[in-house]
C-alpha cells in the first residue's frame, strides 16, 4: 500500500512551426528582401544559426515526447523510481519460459527489454507482440526481447502463449515480486535496460523503444563498469506514534499487519492510496452516528489530500445501500473521499467490527497504526501518523527502485 518522468509537451507555437516547412510552396507566402541587402534578415535560418538550433531542438524535444506511453500517473511515478540504478535481480520463484534468462547478470554487456503483459487480455497479448515486432522490423537482433507476465494470469499464461505459437523467451511472476521491484502494475508496461546492467527507460511506445533501444546499442560496454547500485539506507525505520485511545466493538490490532484491501464495488470512484496513509471508516448508511461522522471525515479528507487517502466501507448489499442513501439524501456531493460496498465483509471480520463506526488507520508499510471512533481523530493524531508515513515513504523510494508492494496490496481488489 505504499509507494511510488514525462517528457514536457511543446506549445502550440512549436507544433505549427514544426509543420510550416511542409505547407506547398503556392501556399507560403513569398519573401520579401530586405531594403538594405547587408542587414541580415531576423528570422533568416541562414543568418540565425541560433535560432535554427533551437527550432531543431524543440522538433526533436517534439518527437521524443511522442515516444512516452501515455500510463496513469501512479504507473508512471512507480516505473520512473528505478531509472538509472541497476534492474532487479530476477527472483527465483518467478518461472522461466522459451530459453529466458536465470539472471539479470547473465544479461551483462547487452541491451535489454523487459516487457510486461498479461496473456489472459487482448491488450496484454497485444502489447508484447508490438514491442517484439518493433524490434525485428528495425532489425534490432542485438537487443534481448523477454516478456514478463504479471501475477494476474500468470497461471495459464503458459498455455496462452503456446496456443498463441509465442515463442518469445518469458518470465512467469505469478507472487508479483519482479513487478513490484519493477514498478510495473496492470498496464503493459516495457523497460529498456543499458549495456551495464542500469535501466534507462521506462513505459514507451513501440517507436520509442527502436529509437532509445538504437541510442543504447550505439554506447560502448565497459566490462569494468559496474551497474549503479541505489545507496543503501542505513537508518533505522520511522518510529511511528503509538496511541492508547480506548475503543470497543472491534478487535485491537494496532501494531500488527493489515488485511490485504478488498471491496465488492466502488460508489463514487476507486481511489489511489499509493504511499498514504489509508483511513478506513466502518459505516452503513442506516447508522446515525455514522451519518453524523460524515462532515469530519470530509475534513480529513481535505485537510490532507496529498498525505491521507479516506474510504468509507459499509457492509450493505447494493440494493439496501441505495435504499439508505435515497432515504437519507446521502448524494456523492455529500462525500469528499471514497466510499465502497463490501458485503462480502472480508474487513470487516478482519477487525471483528460488532459496532460502527469505526475508523482504522493503516500506513504505506501496510501496519495497523490507528483505531477508534472516526470523531475521536483529531488534527495532532493525523500530523504524526502524516510525519511518520512521509519519512517511512522517503527511506523506501531511496532502499528499492519501486517497493510499494502494490501487488500485495492491491491483487485481490
Amino acid at each position: 500500500m505504499s509507494t511510488t518522468r514525462s517528457l514536457s509537451t511543446l506549445v502550440l507555437a512549436a507544433a505549427l512551426l514544426a509543420a510550416w516547412p511542409t505547407l506547398s510552396a503556392q501556399a507560403r507566402p513569398t519573401p520579401v528582401p530586405p531594403n538594405d541587402a547587408s542587414t541580415p534578415r531576423k528570422d533568416s535560418p541562414s543568418k540565425s544559426p541560433r535560432g535554427a538550433a533551437d527550432r531543431a531542438t524543440k522538433e526533436a524535444a517534439r518527437e521524443r515526447a511522442k515516444w512516452n506511453l501515455k500510463l496513469d500517473k501512479a504507473d508512471r511515478a512507480e516505473c520512473d523510481k528505478g531509472l538509472n540504478f541497476a534492474a532487479p535481480a530476477i527472483p527465483e520463484s518467478c518461472e522461466r519460459l522459451a530459453g529466458a534468462p536465470a539472471s539479470m547478470q547473465d544479461l551483462r554487456g547487452k541491451v535489454v527489454v523487459l516487457q510486461t503483459f498479461n496473456a489472459k487480455t487482448a491488450a496484454g497479448m497485444n502489447a508484447l507482440k508490438k514491442s517484439a515486432d518493433a524490434l525485428q522490423a528495425a532489425h534490432l537482433s542485438e537487443v534481448v526481447f523477454i516478456g514478463v507476465q504479471i501475477p494476474e494470469g500468470a497461471d495459464i499464461a503458459q498455455k496462452l502463449l503456446e496456443r498463441a505459437n509465442i515463442k518469445t523467451p518469458c518470465i512467469l511472476d505469478a507472487s508479483g515480486e519482479f513487478c513490484n521491484a519493477l514498478g510495473a502494475f496492470k498496464a503493459p508496461v516495457n523497460f529498456v535496460i543499458d549495456r551495464q546492467g542500469d535501466m534507462k527507460y521506462a513505459g514507451l511506445t513501440p517507436d520509442g523503444l527502436v529509437g532509445l533501444s538504437k541510442e543504447l546499442l550505439a554506447k560502448a560496454y565497459e566490462d569494468t563498469v559496474p551497474s549503479t547500485d541505489r545507496p543503501k539506507v542505513t537508518e533505522s525505520a520511522p518510529d511511528f506514534p503509538t496511541f492508547n485511545n480506548r475503543f470497543e466493538g472491534a478487535a485491537d490490532l494496532r501494531g500488527k499487519e493489515g488485511p490485504a484491501f478488498k471491496v465488492d464495488q466502488w460508489w463514487n470512484g476507486q481511489p489511489d492510496p499509493t504511499n498514504k496513509l489509508i483511513v478506513i471508516d466502518f459505516w452503513a448508511t442506516w447508522c446515525p452516528p455514522c451519518r453524523a461522522a460524515i462532515p469530519h471525515m470530509n475534513d480529513l479528507a481535505k485537510a490532507y489530500p496529498n498525505d491521507v487517502c479516506c474510504v468509507g466501507v459499509t457492509n450493505e448489499s447494493s440494493a439496501a445501500f441505495d435504499k439508505g442513501v435515497l432515504k437519507e439524501n446521502l448524494g456523492k456531493s455529500k462525500f469528499a473521499y471514497a466510499v465502497a460496498l463490501a458485503p462480502g465483509q472480508e474487513m470487516y471480520n478482519f477487525f471483528s467490527v460488532r459496532s460502527i463506526p469505526h475508523a482504522v488507520i493503516i500506513s504505506s508499510d501496510g501496519m495497523v497504526r490507528w483505531q477508534g471512533h472516526p470523531m475521536e481523530l483529531d488534527d495532532n493524531a493525523v500530523s504524526q501518523l502524516i510525519t511518520a508515513n512521509r519519512l517511512l515513504v522517503a527511506k523506501t523510494s531511496l532502499s528499492s527502485p519501486a517497493a510499494t508492494g502494490r501487488w500485495k496490496q492491491k491483487a485481490a481488489t
